[in-house]
Parts: structure tokens; sequence; C-alpha cells
């Protein structure tokens, strides 16, 4: 199913239900916490998916995210909540190639006469600012089920990487750990430090400082826990000239402060 889909069915459940009933079926109690505004701290796993367009399958990158929401109540009869909060996500990247694809990497160093690999370790931290529709359905007085649906800005702020390559021979690793940057480069098509943001270094290939999102989920809360899944997809610029990026959220949070 395509997002615009995702989207039209959303705002269709939410004007059926706001306007497509009875009145006093529909409305909620002024003094209902259904209908107030909120606060809301989170913790947050990530995934994310990053596909280059040379490449058959994506790359995943974990994380893990702290954030903080605020729900503005639109209406005092209907459980109608636009949100907006700002949450700082940290990444870690680890890939281990293989010797086969260190065997293609440098077909012409003597180092292949021994096994080994090429290892990458990555760290990223991004800070998100989303904004939300969201819609309350009450199931009894202490549970409901909120879909929400809106736009994110991205600020990409740390993406370093680290490679090095690793051999089982002693005598092998002594070789590598003395290649210079650029016989490392040479070698490996890839650089001992790089930063994902160096447009010397990567030309198309380096990152966008900033992105905007589309994202779409659903929170599920009982008293003042929170439980939330969301899927985060980039709308308009990509991470970069050939890679796409979108992510998976998965969050529990503490809702406070209901007035």
């Amino acid at each position: 199913m395509q997002l615009r889909h995702l989207v039209l069915a959303f705002f269709g459940i939410l004007f059926t239900n706001l306007y497509g009933q009875n009145p006093s079926e529909t409305t909620f109690d002024v003094r209902d916490p259904m209908t107030k505004s909120y606060n809301r701290i989170y913790a947050s796993y990530e995934l994310g998916f990053y596909k280059h367009y040379l490449l058959k399958e994506a790359e995943h990158i974990h994380g893990f995210g702290i954030g903080y929401t605020h729900g503005f109540s639109l209406s005092k009869t209907a459980p109608v909540f636009i949100e907006a909060g700002v949450t700082g996500l940290w990444g870690f990247d680890r890939q281990e190639y293989p010797e086969v694809l260190l065997f293609e990497l440098v077909p012409s160093h003597d180092i292949l006469a021994y096994p080994g690999n090429l290892k990458q370790s990555g760290n990223l931290f991004s800070i998100s600012l989303p904004v939300s529709l969201a819609y309350k359905f009450g199931i009894g007085k202490e549970f409901c089920i909120e879909p929400f649906m809106g736009i994110s800005a991205r600020f990409n702020l740390l993406a370093d990487y680290t490679h090095k390559l690793h051999c089982d021979s002693k005598e092998g690793q002594e070789i590598l750990d003395h290649l210079s940057p650029s016989e490392f480069h040479d070698k490996t098509g890839t650089w001992q430090f790089l930063t994902m943001f160096d447009e010397d270094k990567l030309g198309e290939e380096v990152w966008r400082r900033f992105q905007f999102r589309l994202h779409i989920g659903v929170n599920a809360q009982f008293r003042h826990i929170n439980l939330g899944i969301a899927y985060n997809i980039g709308h308009g610029p990509k991470i970069s000239q050939t890679t796409r990026s979108s992510f998976l959220n998965v969050s529990v949070g503490y809702n406070f402060c209901v007035y």
C-alpha cells in the first residue's frame, strides 16, 4: 500500500469519527482526560534502512533515542491533538566484510595470501523535530489507541566512520597496520577515518545535513504508560544522491501533567 493511501485512510477515519456519527456518540465530557493536553517523555529503539542504488538489500543501522512530546488538544469535545516534540537519536553501525569481499577490493595486494576481513564502525547522532496529527480511540476508562501521522525535520549532526583491515595472521596484520592512509584507500576503496559529510572525499555519496520526513504510526496508552510504533520515510531530498533512508521506531513512554 502506498503512503498516500495510508494518509487518505487516516483522514477518512478521523472525519468519520468526528462528523459521521451522532454527536452524542462521538463527543467526550470536557473533564475527560481523553480530550486534555498532555506531556510525554519516552525512550525509543530505531532501526534504520539505508538503500544504496547499487545494492540489492538495504544496510541496517541500529540506534536508540530519548525524546519529549507535547500534545495540544484541538477540541474540548473530541480527542484530536497536534503533537510536537524533539528527539535525540544515536545510531551505531557495525559491519564486517568477509574475506571474499576483501579479495575483490584488494586483488593486487600481497596480503591476499592471508585470510582477513574489513571491519567498519560508525557513530551517528541526529535531532528530529516531529509534528503529528493524532486521534484517540477510547477502550474502557483507562486504555486508548492513538493513530497519528505527520512530518518531521531531521538534522544529521554526526556520522563518523572508522575502517580497519583485520588479518588472522600476525605477519599479515603487521603489513596492514603499516599502510598509509592513501595506500589504505587505494587498496580498499574507502578511508580509515571518514565523516559522511566530507564532500571532497565522498562526492555524490556525501550525506545531507537536513531532511524532511513523513511518518505514520500508532500509540497504545494504558493509564500513564505509552507504547508506540512508527515508520518514517524520507520525502524529498534523499540522505545522499545515491542512498535512500527510512526508519522504524518502537518507543515506550510516560504521559504526565494532563490538563
